[in-house]
This record gives structure tokens, sequence and C-alpha cells, in this order.
């Protein structure tokens, strides 16, 4: 009895991990494409503990959607990613990006994360006129760049920086929710940020807002003339369906290739925790380390990204 219903939660675990592949035909597949690591550990137990009972062929088949999932999981850890942080401390710059949770209190947690780490260039999100203040009394003197679109909707979005700007423009990717596109000189050798936070694709109707939004997100950027990081919340992981055709439809890079998995949401739930938070970049951006921040009372960590162009 036992192996039988191994098999079969093994089995449908496999399933389930497969129909995540279909993302593009319907928008509840694609909610099943983010638990990667997750199908790992469960498929691994099941087909250890089917060779453990000695049932080889079940445990065999359970083994190979295991396999399936590493294979989709290995890219993480086996691209070209460099961690060089400290070989390249004097010529990077480091970007932060923390979605603070509207209802979060801890803005001293916040600061001193941010203190702690440093960065030149953060981008906050799901600001409102609350943390508008609390983030303007505790980092202004150290960031006295900021731009603030602050909202009571979970989509305010905030840029600090130490690095003065040439240029800002907020822009829409759709849904009307700002995105905010900043140009920095940086002594001559200029680029862009662009600061994000796609909706959540909980049903149907936002899916495809989240799905727009990706859409747009090459053409915002095509006609840029400098390299262009975009950072934020885009509520996807590496292996959705918009995710994956926005990297073979345009120039852009993740950050995460060669870094190892790193989850960023959510806190509450440690063993579910899988990587939505994103720092995408164009090809002249060469990205020297890239980690999770710690907890600052959101349901999300932070994100640390240390490039050099």
């Amino acid at each position: 009895m036992l192996p039988r219903l191994l098999y079969l939660a093994g089995m449908g675990v496999g399933v389930v991990s497969l129909l995540g592949l279909l993302g593009g035909s319907y928008w509840a597949f694609d909610l099943m494409s983010h638990f990667r690591l997750q199908y790992l550990v469960l498929l691994i137990l099941a087909s250890l503990s089917l060779l453990a009972l000695k049932h080889k062929r079940q445990a065999g088949v359970v083994a190979s959607f295991g396999v399936f999932n590493l294979l989709l999981i290995a890219p993480l850890f086996l691209g070209s990613g460099t961690k060089e942080a400290h070989a390249a401390e004097a010529t990077s710059i480091r970007a932060m990006s923390i979605n603070l949770l509207s209802k979060n209190k801890q803005a001293e947690a916040v600061r001193q994360a941010v203190h702690d780490a440093q960065p030149q260039i953060v981008v906050f999100q799901e600001v409102n006129s609350w943390w508008q203040a609390q983030l303007e009394k505790d980092l202004a003197v150290d960031y006295p760049y900021i731009e603030t679109r602050p909202r009571e909707d979970n989509f305010g979005i905030s840029i600090f920086s130490k690095l003065p700007w040439s240029a800002f423009e907020v822009i829409d990717l759709g849904g009307k929710i700002p995105s905010l596109l900043t140009t920095f000189d940086n002594s001559g050798n200029p680029f862009h940020v662009l600061a994000v936070h796609f909706v959540p694709p909980s049903r149907r109707a936002l899916a495809r807002r989240r799905d727009e939004s990706f859409e747009r997100l090459p053409m915002a950027i095509a006609d840029l003339p400098h390299d262009t990081l975009v950072i934020g919340d885009l509520n996807a992981t590496p292996w959705c369906f918009p995710f994956r055709r926005l990297l073979v439809e345009s120039e852009l890079k993740d950050s995460s290739v060669g870094f190892g998995l790193q989850p960023t949401w959510p806190t509450f739930l440690k063993w579910m925790a899988i990587p939505i938070d994103h720092c995408l970049h164009t090809p002249g951006i060469r990205i020297v380390n890239r980690e999770v921040g710690a907890e600052v009372g959101s349901d999300h960590w932070p994100l640390l990204v240390d490039f050099q162009l």
C-alpha cells in the first residue's frame, strides 16, 4: 500500500511540474511553473523511499521527473555569473531592491538593512504615504536624489540614490502602475535604471496584466541610448512563461544565472520560498555579485546586485 501511495504521489508531483511548461496556453498552468525546487525535493524523497522499499522501476520513473526539474534549476548554478565582489569593489555599483510590504511598520529594520548594505541606488516597492515619510526621514541625508510615487494600493514605488541623475521619467508598463526610468551620467559612463513592480498573477485578469507588462518591457527600453538595469518585484520566477519569453525575445539577461537559486518571497513560508524579485540587464552590464539581504519585516527579502559597465 505504501509503495503505491508514494508512486502515485510522485507521479502527481511530476505531472504538475510538467504542466508548468504550458503557462503560455493557460494562466493557471503558469502558476505551476514557480516551484521547481519544491518539486525536486519531493520527487527525490519519493524516489529514494521507493528505492528503499525495493520498487526500483517506480523509483526510476519518479526520479526522471526529478531530473527534469533539476535540469531547469541547474543553469542558475552553472551559468556565467562571477562572484568577484571583493575584487571589483572599487569599480562596481551596488543596487538594492526592497519590497517593503505596505502594512509593514519596521522602518528601523529597513533603515538598518540599507545602512549595512551601503548601496548607491535603492529601489523600494509598496511605498505608501507612511513609508514615503519614513524613508525620506531616515535616508534623505545619505540619499539626496529621490523620486517617489506613493500609492495606497501596494504599487507605490521610489528610487533613492547617492549618485546624481541627468534624466528621470515615469513610464507605464500597464495598468497605470508607475515604473521609474532614471538615467545616470556616472562620470561620462552613463546607464539607465528602470525600477518596476508587476502585479501578482493571482487570477486570470491579473495574470494577463502582468504578462502585458512583460510584453511592454522590451519596447520601453529598446530606444534607450545606454545600457539598462531593470530591477524590482516582477511577481514571476525564471521558469514561468512570460519571463522565459522575455529573455528569448529581448537582449535582456537574467542576473541570477551563475549565482544559484536565491528565493525572495515569502519570508513567512521559507520552505515554499521562490525567486520573484529580479534584476535584468542589457549585455553591456556585468554582474559581479548578487545576493539576498536580511529580513526587514516584509514578506520579501531584499535583493542586492553589484554591477559594472
